[in-house]
């Protein structure tokens, strides 16, 4: 039995969750990604005062 792909209660979580999950650990790679480079490229006295 395929899984429908309205709006019905039942095929709407099951449809949207995994691409939720998905972009959340997308967003949360970036900023690691992005932190990490801030950090390595600025001198030591400037990083205490970006975190």
């Amino acid at each position: 039995k395929p899984i429908p792909v309205g709006d019905g209660p039942v095929a709407h979580p099951v449809k949207r969750e995994p691409i939720k999950i998905i972009e959340k650990m997308c967003f949360l790679f970036v900023m690691g990604l992005v932190h990490y480079k801030l950090i390595e490229n600025l001198p030591s006295e400037n990083v205490r005062t970006v975190i």
